[in-house]
């Protein structure tokens, strides 16, 4: 059977020189089939985008590396997508149907896996620059 599709779009508000960490809501378990990200103003300066699994890689929370490669620190396991990077001068990345899948890493206080991937942008240049991100995944159940 088939899963549903999911599809989100969010505006992300970034700064130039900074990360920005965004939380998407996700199914627990899917197939990015997806993903748009168009920097919607400022210089295009470039940008690279992470997506995770947990919170852990990503930056945003360092409490528990546990899993991650003591050799190299490599957050593979937990990344959906190879890091993608979008060239100054660029204002778009696109995939369409690359079919990445994932199985969220963290777990819901009841036990459940959590129903949202953790994004990790890093934008080059300064000053305000927002960004549309969008999304399509395939739904599909844990196993």
């Amino acid at each position: 059977m088939i899963g549903l599709p999911y599809e989100r779009h969010q505006r992300l508000d970034a700064v130039g020189g900074e990360t920005l960490h965004v939380e998407l809501p996700a199914p627990p378990s899917g197939v990015l089939n997806r993903l748009v990200v168009v920097q919607a103003g400022g210089a295009l300066d470039g940008f690279t985008l992470d997506l995770y699994t947990s919170e852990a890689p990503s930056g945003d929370d360092t409490d528990d590396y546990s899993e991650v490669d003591d050799d190299d620190g490599s957050a593979l396991p937990f990344q959906v997508l190879p890091t993608q990077t979008v060239a100054p001068a660029a204002a778009s990345l696109a995939l369409y149907e690359k079919n990445y899948g994932y199985a969220t890493n963290e777990l819901a206080s009841e036990g459940r896996r959590k129903s949202r991937l953790f994004a990790k942008l890093v934008v080059a240049g300064s000053g305000d620059k927002p960004f549309d991100l969008g999304y399509v995944i395939i739904a599909t159940n844990p196993t």
